[in-house]
Parts: structure tokens; sequence; C-alpha cells
């Protein structure tokens, strides 16, 4: 369960506060790379929660 979190906590964090502080620095290449990232981080979460929760 740990594991889930801690990615589901970067992908979030990448979504959002990295994306953030890129698009605010003008990085625009830089922030699509950021919320592409989360958003996979954020689905790979839910993927390993469920490969988890079948493997038991």
């Amino acid at each position: 369960m740990y594991s889930f979190f801690l990615i589901l906590f970067s992908g979030v964090f990448l979504y959002f506060a990295d994306a953030k502080t890129l698009k605010i620095k003008g990085l625009i290449k830089e922030y699509k790379i950021a919320k592409f990232l989360g958003l996979v981080y954020i689905i790979g979460s839910f993927g390993y929660l469920v490969y988890s929760g079948l493997r038991r």
C-alpha cells in the first residue's frame, strides 16, 4: 500500500505543483512533459493497486 501512495503523490506533485512552476517560468515544453508524466504516474499507481490486489 505504501508504494501505491508514493507513486500517486509523485504523480499528483508532477501534475499540479511542478507543472504550475514550469508554466510560470515559461518553460512550455517541460510543462507539457510534467503534465504527461504526472498522468502516467497517477494511472500507473492505480494499475499497481489493481495488480497488487489480484496478486493476493
